[in-house]
């Protein structure tokens, strides 16, 4: 599935998620939820600016995907793990990120948070890269508990 399925898909899901809610009267509490997943992505952040590969890992759901910029999408968690583990591993590597924004559906069962990250590490030249960018990612609750279904992120410098 692309990016612009799943987002497509997860328009979609917010849209039909609202009907429904407000269909059968459900009361979910919006600004608990998007707090909460604000909180669930800070974590994740932490979890990976200590270089936790399983914590790491553990966000993402079983069939969730990655779509990191320069390698393929990660559609399995060993790929994804890959994926993450290749970033873990560049020299002196720090990995950090804030949502700006999370948004749940009526229903309480879909929501995205979209906000900013960087990275730094050491270059072969020796020399420290700063990458800045955006991203964006979609979670659904699995079992009563927020899991990433997509992770999607690109770089915000201007190409050289």
């Amino acid at each position: 599935m692309n990016m612009r399925r799943v987002l497509a898909l997860a328009g979609v899901c917010l849209v039909a998620g609202t009907g429904l809610a407000m269909a059968e009267g459900a009361k979910v509490d919006l600004a608990a939820e998007e707090a909460a997943l604000k909180a669930l992505d800070k974590a994740w952040s932490e979890t990976a600016g200590r270089k936790d590969l399983d914590g790491t890992v553990a966000f993402m759901a079983d069939d969730g995907e990655t779509l990191a910029p320069n390698e393929p999408v990660a559609r399995t968690k060993e790929a994804i793990r890959a994926s993450w583990n290749g970033l873990m591993q560049l020299p002196d590597a720090r990995i950090y990120w804030e949502a700006e924004r999370a948004r749940v559906a009526a229903s309480g069962e879909l929501g995205y948070t979209s906000g900013f990250y960087t990275l730094t590490f050491t270059g072969p030249d020796g020399k420290t890269v700063t990458d800045k960018g955006k991203y964006l990612e979609v979670w659904n609750k699995v079992d009563g508990k927020w899991k990433c279904l997509a992770d999607a992120y690109n770089t915000s410098l201007p190409l050289p």
